[in-house]
């Protein structure tokens, strides 16, 4: 029978993407837990235990206070959950465990881009990409970005109200957009769609 150390961890045991104000009233960290943790995972690494030492780093990542140590705990648990575990699910709970420290996060972003685009999880890969759109200050470069948000979730996702949000972001930024007035109409057109953006 197969042991359960065998098993690469799930980054859900320790990895639970949090709030700002959820951060803010952390409890004190546990320095005496964190020496412990640090010391095992030393030990772990160096006997090439690593299925052990994932689940270590996670643990340590959720129990440290400084924040650039948490990410980069984390970055290790998802690079060792993609090249040694092959197991890209547990990836990006990490990775997202990132973005919940630092939502502008390059690596993690990108990481999350490519790994949402490969799983067809488009739902999350608009809401990765609008956090990102959202930036922008009115323009040419902002209606381009909700342009093809709006244009994935028209094909891809397929919700109305989603769709009309999205051409209505286009439209702000360029209220004279013939296609984003062609597919907030379409958008209406579908069975579910709020009467008020019909026409």
């Amino acid at each position: 029978m197969k042991s359960p150390l065998n098993d690469p961890p799930s980054a859900s045991e320790s990895v639970v993407p949090v709030s700002h104000e959820a951060r803010r009233e952390a409890p004190p960290v546990d320095d005496a837990k964190v020496a412990e943790l640090r010391a095992l995972g030393e030990k772990q690494e160096g006997a090439k235990r690593y299925n052990e030492h994932v689940k270590t780093l996670l643990q340590l990542a959720a129990c440290v206070g400084d924040e650039d140590e948490k990410i980069g705990l984390y970055l290790r648990a998802a690079d060792m959950f993609v090249n040694r575990f092959a197991n890209q699910a547990e990836a990006i709970k990490a990775y997202e465990a990132i973005l919940a420290i630092a939502p502008e996060h390059p690596g993690a972003t990108e990481q999350l881009r490519q790994m949402y685009e490969k799983r067809r999880d488009w739902e999350k890969l608009l809401t990765l990409q609008r956090r990102d759109a959202d930036r922008l200050p009115v323009g040419s470069e902002r209606a381009g970005r909700f342009f093809e948000l709006a244009k994935l979730a028209t094909e891809r996702v397929k919700k109305p109200e989603l769709c009309i949000e999205l051409w209505q972001e286009v439209l702000e930024s360029d209220p004279s957009s013939g296609e984003a007035l062609a597919g907030l109409r379409h958008a209406g057109d579908r069975p579910g769609a709020p009467r008020r953006c019909v026409h």
